[in-house]
């Protein structure tokens, strides 16, 4: 049921901070490079998330239902207090910030993440020798899930358990090395912290409503001129644009109503007829080589006033 709210407020986000900053090469054998450097990016990702679970104590109570399960298996990787995944997705897109992934790619990624994640909360015992340090299995990732306080906070990669050996959070398992799972008998779920966790939830989910509301059509309405927010400019004012790359146009004096593809360069000229108090100006870019005119809002600071137009 929040999936789509968790959806619009990633998609908000990302595109408030600008969606995909790396920009990945994908043509021939690229494509792999560029999957090799997401899959490796998201298990970082996926370990510091991880970590920041069992630190935080609001955190770890939400994550604790997870623990919780005594018996490890299959749908244990999906079980996991409602808030965790809306969290994660909706106010920490952190992949969809810093690479342009095209799906397929996308795709690929979920399928790769899909056998060594998930998979490993299968209670089976397969020993694989040596190479259980090479990709994460259920018997390296038994050692995380285990009631053994020498075990607490160990083993936390979704895929190499080289981030663990790196960053100090390893623990190899011996060959028949199984342990039981669950809490540890010292730990229990911290009733002040599932309260707070709650609360937080709300608090959150409050913020993100306004947030919603916010980036709303309605909010891309044109504003009336002629009044004291929106002062009109009589003599409509002259200028040319100023400052590096391109001034987008806007429907309305709003950073989240941009209009698809409209956009000036440093030099154009456009006429202002209507200025915000809050650095706004309601322009016209005459056209004169294609012969139509295109109107919309944008950023005053990147105006500079040649002069006036007179009225027609």
């Amino acid at each position: 049921m929040l999936a789509p709210i968790a959806a619009i407020s990633a998609g908000a986000i990302a595109s408030y901070a600008g969606v995909g900053w790396i920009k990945l090469p994908t043509d021939g054998y690229w494509w792999y490079v560029s999957l090799a450097i997401v899959v490796v990016a998201l298990d970082l990702y996926k370990y510091t998330y991880h970590r920041l679970q069992h630190a935080i104590p609001f955190l770890r109570a939400m994550h604790s239902f997870h623990h919780s399960a005594n018996g490890v298996t299959f749908i244990t990787g999906g079980r996991h207090f409602w808030f965790e995944r809306v969290l994660s997705d909706a106010f920490l897109p952190i992949m969809a910030i810093l690479f342009r992934v095209p799906p397929d790619m996308a795709i690929a990624v979920g399928f790769i993440f899909f056998i060594p994640d998930t998979c490993a909360h299968l209670n089976v015992r397969i020993p694989l020798g040596r190479f259980v340090t090479w990709v994460n299995n259920p018997q390296w990732h038994r050692i995380h899930h285990s009631i053994h306080p020498e075990h607490r906070d160990k083993n936390f990669a979704a895929f190499f358990p080289l981030l663990d050996i790196l960053f100090g959070t390893a623990w190899v398992p011996k060959p028949d090395e199984y342990p039981a799972t669950g809490l540890v008998p010292a730990e229990r779920v911290d009733i002040i912290n599932s309260v707070a966790c709650i609360v937080c939830s709300a608090l959150i989910l409050g913020g993100l409503g306004a947030t919603v509301h916010a980036q709303t059509p309605s909010n891309c309405k044109e504003p009336r001129a002629g009044t004291s927010r929106v002062p009109m400019l009589s003599p409509p004012l002259a200028n040319v644009v100023t400052g590096k790359g391109r001034l987008q146009f806007y429907s309305a004096p709003n950073l989240h109503c941009p209009i698809s593809g409209v956009f000036v360069i440093p030099n154009d000229e456009l006429v202002a007829c209507a200025q915000t108090n809050d650095g706004w100006s309601s322009v016209m870019y005459l056209n004169r080589g294609m012969g139509n005119d295109v109107s919309g809002w944008v950023r005053s600071a990147r105006l500079k006033v040649t002069g006036t137009i007179a009225p027609k």
